[in-house]
């Protein structure tokens, strides 16, 4: 860890800014990632970037793994996070500690008092090994100006996305589709031939 974080580019200018995106990862947990599909956590994201500094506003999820246990606890997009095992959220924001949201194993607990359309719950969620769904949505939608569109969410760039990214563009040439429009929002990167 102290030789990897020795080796990162710590920038020299506005123009030349540090490096914020390198990481390294177990070797099971990279195989798991590209090799089986699937990945090991609660499956919940939250739009921490965005309230960075500001303890004042509201912390809210940014998206929802399918599959994940946070999705099998009924979590959504949109939901506000009031606390993180017990932690305010404006603490959280403050201290911009998120790693309550990443599990280290199998088993761990989260405990997420969250705010949503219908009331605010409590909801405990167990980390688990879930397989990945990388492309989790498409489809073909009018644009403003009659055009028929494609949409396609694709959100791991794994050899799994290959299928359901063929089965899309085969939909949009059947619906006579003239544009396309790949909604990258949550991809992390990935295998360079899968984006290719």
């Amino acid at each position: 860890d102290t030789y990897f974080k020795a080796k990162l580019y710590q920038g020299s200018s506005a123009s030349f800014p540090k490096d914020a995106w390198s990481y390294y990862t177990p070797t099971a947990d990279y195989d798991r990632f590209f090799g089986a599909g699937q990945t090991m956590g609660y499956g919940v994201m939250v739009a921490g970037r965005e309230v960075t500094g500001r303890p004042d506003l509201p912390l809210y999820i940014r998206y929802v793994e399918p599959g994940s246990p946070a999705a099998a606890a009924g979590l959504a997009r949109g939901d506000q996070i009031l606390s993180i095992n017990g932690v305010p959220a404006s603490t959280v924001i403050s201290s911009e500690n998120y790693a309550a949201l990443s599990a280290t194993a199998t088993g761990q607990a989260l405990n997420l008092n969250v705010r949503t359309a219908s009331g605010d719950r409590v909801v405990n969620v167990t980390s688990a090994v879930y397989s990945l769904v990388p492309v989790p949505s498409t489809n073909t939608v009018l644009s403003f100006g009659g055009r028929k569109m494609g949409y396609v969410m694709v959100k791991d760039m794994i050899t799994q996305a290959i299928n359901p990214l063929d089965a899309a563009f085969a939909q949009f040439k059947r619906d006579g589709v003239s544009e396309v429009m790949i909604d990258l929002r949550y991809n992390g990167g990935g295998l360079v031939d899968t984006a290719k």
